[in-house]
């Protein structure tokens, strides 16, 4: 993967470019390139992976009208090369770079039906004087931009882009609520008041003529089609013969190429299908926190045995207060996934060994591997008796701790899935932990509205819950995980369960497939036929860390010192409530312990970043 910067409009001073670069230079720490075409400025850091001598970038075409800051990977690159072969175009690299380059030339926006990849770019046409923004279909990779009167830019980082427009590095207030509600600030806003991301799948056109935007979705997840007769033992011999190709074809690269193995049943998958294409033995990798509920370590050394792998199980036997703070304040956005710690951990350990690493992302989210899927909107009907509780709280008739007895259908949903709630009254109300200014500032905010819009669209029952999830929690949380964690040390992470052909085939299955056997019941049945039984025969963990017991131990010191510092930092949180909550923690109260994680990263990463409450 790469870096990409780019800014149009009125100039950016060396000393913001600078800082630009450096805030996405870990993303690419095998070169650096800026290139002024007049008018659009084009900046990208390389992590050379593909045509490692030919492929350097900003990327310009031969007549010079168009250019390209590309960071990702489209895999099926050798195919359309083939087709644009065909179209009259010549290539003088073997890079995927000039591939997208010149289907951009000759499709336009309808090439990224095309790729099959994980990819965000920015791409200037000099004669048009427009600038395209694109994002893959899932939102793999990162993009974020700033529009307003000083110009536009963009970056692979939300800290790039405040390095280009440094009076754009106040909060926005939704964002905030966002992420206390949900761990993460969701697109298309970012975390800071006037820069937007790139949603997944869609693209950002900019004409710099008439200072004018255009954002437009190019591709959504769609209800399968109406359940026809599937045998069951079909689509799972369908979906083997998928995910051996999309290992395969994400096995490309000119540098070695490891595995995240953490023992369970999606990187076990993933370990199968490469170990029959790689030409060496494989390099796979995992954590161990010994002498805990959550080490798997073992389970991982069961398959890196049973495939001869080489193996490296990297021991995190405490994450010191240290080790959490440079985990943090790596990111760009406040993140509160505790898994993100021992990912950033073993990123760091694997980048001696090689450049690029496959993992078992998305598996979860595309064929049903969360029990919360079978709660769908049916089991929570509206009643005579909730809408009497609804107008008794209302009135103030009733106490607010019924809140969540009073609901029904999607909010009923919502409300299970979230730490905090804009709904008044109940653990979970706004109104219980941020003070009167800030609530004033988000008083027409709705939670999860996004999620909202998508169970409107997708319906509330278990394939709609399932795809809600895809540009939602799997796009927001659990990619952002796996991206900022690798690149934090120029590790390029690849996702063989997003691979287009892989969300083709998962976007046809309805939930009548999918749970046919149980949950997850095509990967399941798959590991059952290739990978040792302590793989599939045992209770699903999540990768976690045992955040309770680093509460009271190793982070305790770092806690009490945030908790002091909440009115600095946190200026929007009741801070009597905050200190309580944090204190609680450390003393060993496991109540509230998810959103007092989410306090303490928020702490930790805004006096890392400096950031400002407000413009004022």
């Amino acid at each position: 993967m790469c870096g990409v910067i780019g800014t149009i409009g009125q100039a950016c001073k060396d000393s913001d470019l600078n800082l630009a670069f450096r805030c996405i230079e870990s993303r690419g720490p095998d070169d650096r390139t800026l290139l002024d075409l007049g008018g659009c400025v084009l900046g990208h850091t390389r992590l050379s992976i593909i045509d490692i001598d030919g492929g350097a970038q900003p990327f310009r075409s031969d007549c010079f009208r168009y250019a390209l800051t590309y960071n990702g990977e489209v895999y099926n690159y050798q195919e359309i090369r083939g087709e644009l072969k065909a179209l009259g175009f010549s290539f003088r690299t073997l890079s995927d770079t000039e591939v997208v380059l010149k289907a951009l030339m000759a499709w336009g926006v309808d090439a990224l039906q095309r790729f099959d990849g994980i990819f965000a770019f920015g791409f200037w046409d000099a004669e048009s004087k427009k600038l395209l923004l694109a994002r893959d279909r899932l939102g793999v990779k990162p993009l974020f931009f700033c529009d307003d009167h000083e110009g536009f830019r963009f970056g692979s980082t939300a800290r790039s882009v405040v390095a280009l427009a440094p009076s754009r590095n106040s909060l926005c207030p939704y964002s905030v609520a966002d992420y206390f509600a949900f761990h993460t600030a969701l697109s298309p806003r970012s975390i800071f008041r006037d820069i937007r991301q790139v949603e997944p799948g869609a693209y950002v056109v900019y004409d710099q003529t008439r200072s004018h935007r255009d954002e437009v979705k190019y591709w959504r997840v769609q209800r399968a089609a109406a359940d026809e007769q599937r045998l069951f033992p079909e689509e799972v011999s369908k979906l083997d013969t998928i995910m051996g190709e999309a290992v395969r074809q994400q096995l490309k690269a000119d540098v070695p190429v490891g595995i995240f193995l953490s023992g369970g049943v999606d990187s076990s998958l993933i370990t199968h299908y490469a170990s029959q294409h790689a030409a060496h033995p494989l390099q796979t990798y995992s954590v161990s926190f010994k002498g805990t509920a959550v080490d798997e370590s073992s389970v991982a050394a069961d398959v890196a045995r049973f495939y001869a792998t080489n193996h490296t199980e990297i021991p995190l036997p405490d994450i010191d207060a240290d080790v959490f703070v440079a985990a943090i304040a790596s990111l760009d956005q406040p993140l509160s996934d505790p898994a993100y710690i021992p990912m950033y951990q073993m990123s760091r350990c694997v980048t001696s060994g090689v450049k690029v690493v496959l993992s078992g992302d998305g598996a979860d989210e595309l064929f049903g591997g969360y029990q919360r899927y079978l709660r769908d909107i049916a089991r929570f009907p509206d009643s005579r008796l909730k809408q009497l509780m609804r107008v008794a709280i209302a009135s103030g008739l009733a106490p607010g701790s019924l809140v969540r007895r009073s609901l029904y259908g999607r909010d009923a949903l919502r409300y299970l899935k979230v730490d905090l709630d804009h709904l008044n009254g109940g653990r979970k109300a706004f109104t219980s932990w941020f003070n009167n200014d800030f609530l004033s500032q988000i008083s027409d905010y709705v939670v999860m509205e996004h999620w909202c819009s998508e169970i409107d669209r997708l319906g509330g029952d278990i394939e709609g819950l399932m795809k809600s999830d895809w540009t939602t929690y799997l796009s927001e949380n659990c990619l952002v995980k796996t991206d900022r964690s690798t690149m934090a040390f120029g590790l390029e992470g690849r996702v063989p369960f997003l691979g287009q052909s892989v969300v083709d085939y998962a976007e046809s299955l309805t939930s009548s497939v999918n749970f046919a056997a149980g949950m997850k019941s095509l990967p399941i049945a798959l590991a059952k036929q290739y990978l040792p039984a302590s793989v599939w025969d045992r209770p699903k963990h999540g990768f976690t860390v045992p955040v309770a017991r680093l509460f009271r131990s190793a982070w305790r010191d770092l806690v009490i010192d945030m908790a002091s510092n909440i009115g600095r930092l946190a200026p929007f949180i009741d801070a009597n409530k905050g200190r309580k909550l944090l204190h609680d923690a450390v003393s060993g109260s496991v109540r509230h312990q998810s959103l007092a994680y989410s306090l303490l990263v928020y702490l930790v990463w805004s006096d890392f970043h400096s950031v400002k409450y407000s413009d004022d």
